[in-house]
C-alpha cells in the first residue's frame, strides 16, 4: 500500500443540499485537507534549494528541520508514514524534490509537491468583505470551492425575501459567542456594554455579528430598491421570536428584493478548510502552535480586523483552546448548515441541544420601553434574567440515541445479517 505525504508552502497572505451535493463536499474536504490545503506556487519549490546536515534524525525532525527554514509546510498520516524512521542527509543546495526522494528511497511513501494558489479568502470589500462574501459581489471568489449557482432568467432564488420575514432567527447563544474587540468573551471583557439598550450589545464586539445580526436602527436593501431602516421586534413585518434578525445573506441588488435572487449559495468555502485544518491540528495532539494559528485562524480573524489567537492570550485571560477554536468555526460558519452535526461531533449535543432557546433582554431594557404592550406570561415568555424564551426547555430534548441516525430497515434486511441497526432505534 502507499503512504502519501504532502509537501505545501506556508500561505504568506493574510438548506439546499441533496445527498449527491453533501456526497460532492465531503470529497472535496477529503481533496483539499490532503491534497491541496495551503498551497505552495510551483515557482517557489522549482526555485528553492536547500542545504542540510543531519546524521540519525528521525524522519520527523528532518520534515520539522526543512519546515523552519523554509515556506514549505508537511501534511502527513503518522499512523501511514514511519516519521520515526532514522535516516542520515548530507545535502548541498539541493530542491525539495530531490531531498524528498533521498529521504524516502526505498520506501513505499509516495509525495507530492503541490502547487495552486486557486484558493484564498475573500478581501475585495475590506473590511466589510465578510458580508459581501455571501452575496452577489462575492460570486467566483478565490473563497469558494463549491456553490450553487444562480442565473438570471435561468435560475433565480427568493432568499433574501425569505429571511426579510424571518425564515432563519438569531439566537442569544449564538450572540453571546461573538467576542468583544479585545478577543476576550462578554463575560470576563470590560467593553462589553451589556444589553440595556437596543444597540449595546452590539457595540465593541467582533464585526461578524453586526454582518449576521441586522443591528435595530440599520439599514438593509428593501422593496423598491430603498434603504429601509429595520427595528428587529415583535409586532409587524419585523417581528421575530427571538428579538434578532438576520443579516447574513441579504443580497442589495433590486432583483433580490423582486423574487430574482442571481446570488450564488457557497455551500463550500476556503475559510471552512481553514478551521477543519486548525481543529483538526488540535485534536491530534491536544495544542497547537502559533503558527499554526496564524496560518488558519488568525487568516480569517485578520479579514474583520480581530485580534490574533494566541497561546498566550489563551494562557493570560484563562481560556481554553478548543473553546475558542470551537467558537471560531460557530460564528464564521454561522446559519450555513454545520451547527447541529457539530455539536453532535463534539459530543456535546446532549447537553446544548435540550436547553432553552432564548432571545434579547426585553425586562429592565428599551426593548420593554419599546412595546409596552407586550404582557409577559401572555405575549412572550421571559427567564428569570429577563431573556425572551423562545422554546422552553421542557419542549427540548436530545437523547443518546440522536448521536446516530437509524440505519434504514430495508438495508438492514438487504445485509442479511451484516448490518445491525444503530443503539436506541431497534
Amino acid at each position: 500500500m502507499e503512504k502519501n505525504l504532502c509537501v505545501t508552502r506556508r500561505c504568506q497572505k493574510p438548506p439546499h443540499l441533496c445527498k449527491i451535493w453533501m456526497t460532492m463536499k465531503l470529497i472535496m474536504i477529503l481533496f483539499i485537507l490532503a491534497i491541496t490545503n495551503l498551497m505552495a506556487s510551483e515557482t517557489y519549490s522549482q526555485a528553492t534549494k536547500l542545504t542540510l546536515q543531519v546524521k540519525d534524525a528521525t524522519v520527523r525532525e528532518v520534515l520539522s528541520k526543512i519546515e523552519e527554514n523554509s515556506e514549505f509546510f508537511f501534511l502527513y498520516n503518522g499512523k501511514l508514514v514511519d516519521v520515526d524512521r532514522k535516516i542520515s542527509l548530507d545535502v548541498n543546495d539541493q530542491k525539495i524534490n530531490e531531498i524528498l526522494s533521498n529521504m524516502f528511497q526505498g520506501t513505499d511513501v509516495v509525495y507530492a509537491v503541490v502547487a495552486s494558489g486557486e484558493y484564498s479568502l475573500y478581501n475585495d470589500q475590506g473590511v466589510n468583505s465578510y458580508k459581501y462574501f455571501f452575496i452577489l459581489q462575492g460570486d467566483d471568489s478565490k473563497e469558494v470551492i463549491l456553490a450553487r449557482r444562480y442565473y438570471a432568467q435561468r435560475a433565480v432564488q427568493n432568499w433574501t425575501r425569505e429571511l426579510w420575514f424571518n425564515y432563519m432567527i438569531p439566537t442569544k447563544n449564538l450572540a453571546d459567542l461573538y467576542l468583544t474587540t479585545d478577543g476576550l468573551p462578554i463575560d470576563q471583557s470590560p467593553l462589553f456594554k451589556g444589553y440595556d439598550s437596543l444597540q449595546s450589545e452590539y457595540e465593541n464586539r467582533d464585526p461578524r455579528m453586526a454582518m449576521t445580526f441586522i443591528v435595530p436602527g440599520s439599514t438593509i436593501y428593501a422593496d423598491g430598491g430603498v434603504w429601509a431602516v429595520i427595528y428587529p421586534g415583535f409586532t409587524g413585518t419585523n417581528a421575530t421570536r427571538s428579538g434578532y434578525m438576520l443579516r447574513k445573506f441579504l443580497d442589495e441588488t433590486l432583483e433580490a428584493t423582486q423574487f430574482q435572487g442571481q446570488y450564488d449559495f457557497k455551500e463550500f468555502r476556503y475559510a471552512e478548510v481553514l478551521l477543519i485544518l486548525a481543529e483538526a491540528l488540535y485534536e491530534q495532539d491536544k495544542q497547537i502552535s502559533d503558527v499554526d494559528l496564524d496560518r488558519t485562524i488568525n487568516l480569517i480573524r485578520s479579514r474583520v480586523n480581530m485580534p490574533a489567537l494566541t497561546n498566550s492570550h489563551v494562557t493570560t485571560n484563562g481560556l481554553d483552546m478548543l473553546t475558542e477554536i470551537r467558537r471560531e468555526r460557530t460564528v464564521e460558519l454561522a446559519f450555513e448548515g454545520f451547527r447541529r452535526d457539530d455539536l453532535r461531533r463534539w459530543k456535546v449535543a446532549e447537553i446544548l441541544m435540550p436547553a432553552a432557546i432564548r432571545g434579547i433582554k426585553f425586562v429592565g431594557t428599551q426593548y420593554e420601553q419599546r412595546y409596552p404592550d407586550l404582557k409577559i406570561g401572555t405575549d412572550i415568555q421571559v427567564d428569570n434574567d429577563g431573556f425572551i424564551v423562545v422554546e422552553p426547555s421542557t419542549s427540548r430534548q436530545f437523547l443518546p440515541k440522536h448521536y446516530l441516525d437509524p440505519i434504514p430497515l430495508q438495508q438492514i434486511q438487504l445485509s442479511k445479517g451484516t448490518l445491525i441497526q444503530n443503539p436506541g432505534w431497534e
